[in-house]
């Protein structure tokens, strides 16, 4: 047994090592927002982002959104943490949480949800999460598989089983609940937010980063296949039905949304740019 005196001092800053991993966290969300919007851009002929900026007691949170006629609503999302949530979050030594909302136009190409989550903690300890699904509008097979697969490569190239992490998305109690039958994403993704924890390293960010990278990716490129692909008013109702479900996962399921990001961000991040009741 160990007493407070036997406890390494709270770390005050980030090992060479530490750096290194953050400054690739911190590339990363530069690069992605970069190329999401440029992406964003093409699709829509233009490209007009209003930035708003939260400074609250607990994290910095600064949300883009644009808006268009194929990508109706891009939320791109960064959150830097100041204080932990204890017993369940120590505090934070350095953190970034980046997070894309991609909602189309055509009720044919679903809303993807994707975030990668990079934290070190005052305690010595430290966690790399992250989350990446599809919830369709019309549901297309083949279109669930492929980003089934371009995630799958992902893992299999890093050595890494996957099952542990899908699963998390839609056969836990709770995903099975929430997501698979309430929410009817695809569970096509991963959800690493799965105990235990992976520690932060540079192997296990490259593999979500990876992993974020071919899962949007692989949803742009649908997107330019079916963004012109004609709509029925049964495929409007589905989109509809879908949206809605989002909001009420966020509202009723969704710890992150309900209890640690406030509404007006997370609103503005993430919801569909119409919601039918």
């Amino acid at each position: 047994m160990t007493d407070a005196t036997d406890q390494p001092p709270p770390a005050t800053e980030l090992t060479a090592e530490q750096e290194t991993v953050a400054a690739t966290m911190q590339a990363f969300a530069d690069r992605t927002e970069r190329r999401i919007f440029e992406r964003v851009e093409a699709l829509n002929g233009s490209l007009d982002i209003e930035t708003r900026d939260f400074e609250r007691e607990a994290a910095d949170h600064v949300v883009k959104v644009a808006r268009g006629e194929v990508m109706e609503k891009v939320g791109w999302y960064v959150n830097v943490a100041k204080t932990g949530m204890p017993p369940f979050v120590p505090d934070p030594l350095w953190s970034r949480y980046v997070e894309v909302n991609l909602h189309p136009r055509t009720p044919h190409v679903g809303m993807v949800h994707a975030t990668v989550y990079c934290a070190y903690f005052v305690n010595g300890t430290s966690t790399m999460a992250g989350y990446l699904d599809y919830v369709p509008g019309v549901w297309h097979d083949e279109d669930n598989a492929r980003l089934q697969s371009a995630l799958d490569a992902v893992y299999d190239r890093h050595g890494v089983d996957i099952t542990r992490f899908r699963a998390q998305l839609g056969d836990s109690e709770f995903g099975k609940k929430h997501h698979r039958d309430a929410l009817k994403a695809a569970c096509v993704g991963i959800s690493l937010y799965d105990p235990p924890f992976l520690p932060v390293t540079a192997e296990n960010l490259q593999l979500a980063i990876d992993g974020f990278d071919a899962f949007v990716d692989t949803f742009f490129d649908l997107l330019d296949e079916r963004k012109d692909q004609p709509v029925t008013a049964a495929d409007e109702a589905d989109q509809a039905g879908m949206r809605r479900r989002w909001l009420e996962d966020q509202l009723f399921a969704d710890t992150y949304s309900m209890k640690v990001v406030p509404y007006e961000i997370w609103s503005f991040a993430n919801q569909a740019p119409t919601v039918t009741f």
